[in-house]
């Protein structure tokens, strides 16, 4: 809502740019849509909701099945593994031209964990990135994000934790 504001007062950004670019509006007319946007927000305001992605597709499918006669409760579930896989997956093929991560961190939790006899780098990480789904690591979440803010931060876990006895 604040840059729908902002957009509609006229106010120009770089996301307002982009914006004006990829749908093809001079700012005038961008200004002008914006205003409508917002009012269409605020005086359907009772409608407006925000969710997560799951949340929304929950809806969609609950929707269909009512509309098409279908019985039941149905949820939508994602398979948690699968899409950790791909995550891990697509890490361990960026390492190439992440040095800082490949270098520091990385290196020594995998290395660690070929020392333990546990199995693969891959393996590893796919255990240690559950950890991210359990209670305890909510509670902590908010630091971990703000210290994880320093690049540096995780070379200097994995050069402290390297001179530690494994």
């Amino acid at each position: 809502m604040r840059y729908l504001n902002e957009f509609s007062q006229g106010e120009t950004n770089e996301l307002a740019r982009e914006l004006q670019h990829e749908l093809g509006l001079d700012p005038q007319t961008f200004q002008s849509q914006a205003r409508e946007v917002q009012a269409a927000i605020l005086h359907n305001y009772n409608q407006f909701s925000i969710s997560t992605i799951d949340a929304f597709f929950q809806k969609v499918i609950r929707s269909f099945t009512r509309e098409a006669g279908i019985l039941g409760d149905y949820r939508l579930e994602v398979e948690q593994d699968l899409v950790m896989e791909e995550v891990i997956g697509n890490l361990i093929d960026e390492l190439g031209e992440r040095p800082n991560l490949r270098n520091g961190w990385l290196r020594w939790h995998c290395k660690t964990w070929k020392m333990t006899g546990r199995g693969t780098c891959a393996n590893s990480l796919t255990s240690f990135s559950n950890e991210i789904f359990r209670e305890e690591f909510k509670e902590v979440e908010q630091h971990v994000n703000r210290a994880a803010e320093n690049k540096h931060y995780f070379q200097k876990c994995a050069g402290s934790a390297s001179k530690e006895k494994i």
